[in-house]
């Protein structure tokens, strides 16, 4: 603890320095206070402060405060406090790229499916302007029962663009390795004969609709697994009749 105290003008000033264990460092000069201006029977008043402070700087220099460190229970607040302002954003991140990639495959997926039908589309549309069946190539079913085939855009060979599938089911043709499709780098294409391989399949059923041959329901389904083993799909519906 560190006084200062004046009793009285003529009474010494002192400056202490009172440690715990009583030991004390003093200072003293008389002061005469007359007339607004200060004399001094001893020290000048600045000398005296510069002499107090450094009897006080000595005085704790003999007892300097003992160096003190973390205690665990801090350090383990430090780190919780540390840990909960790492984990949330890394969270975050990770949650953000999950979805990022969800919504890629998805994207995928459905233009996927959507080229399939195109495929079925643009056949129908040759076959009438070459005058043959509208059905012809593409329908390779017989009767009302649904049936799928598998399209492959980047064909110039009808045979080859459109084949049917063995077993003709949708569902078991997805299940079929023929069924997976593979990307072209260098052509930016998906294929089911080469390239390399995806996580993706496809496949088309195609459904007559009525007694008539005069329109089919076409569904166009592509599967992906996701990391982790669950299994997503799209499926796209589209009527298709004839021109005349």
């Amino acid at each position: 603890m560190i006084k200062f105290s004046m009793i009285s003008n003529d009474t010494p000033k002192r400056c202490e320095y009172v440690s715990g264990f009583g030991i004390s460092a003093r200072t003293s000069a008389r002061q005469i206070y007359s007339g607004g201006s200060v004399h001094s029977d001893g020290l000048k008043i600045g000398t005296f402060i510069e002499n107090c402070k450094l009897k006080i700087e000595n005085c704790f220099a003999l007892f300097p405060l003992a160096k003190r460190g973390f205690t665990l229970i801090e350090s383990l607040v430090a780190l919780s406090i540390l840990a909960l302002a790492i984990v949330g954003p890394l969270s975050l991140a990770s949650t953000a790229l999950s979805a990022a990639q969800i919504s890629r495959d998805q994207l995928v997926a459905f233009y996927l499916a959507q080229e399939g039908l195109e495929v079925i589309r643009n056949q129908r549309d040759t076959n009438r302007l070459n005058g043959a069946i509208w059905t012809n190539s593409w329908m390779l079913c017989s009767g009302l029962a649904p049936c799928a085939v598998l399209v492959d855009g980047s064909k110039d060979n009808v045979l080859e663009r459109i084949r049917t599938c063995s077993p003709p089911t949708l569902a078991q043709c997805l299940n079929q390795s023929s069924s997976a499709l593979h990307y072209l780098t260098g052509e930016k294409l998906y294929t089911h004969s080469q390239g390399d391989p995806t996580d993706f399949k496809r496949a088309i059923e195609l459904e007559k609709i009525g007694n008539e041959d005069t329109e089919y329901k076409l569904t166009s389904k592509v599967t992906w697994v996701m990391k982790g083993g669950r299994e997503r799909n799209v499926i796209l519906i589209e009527y298709i009749r004839d021109l005349d």
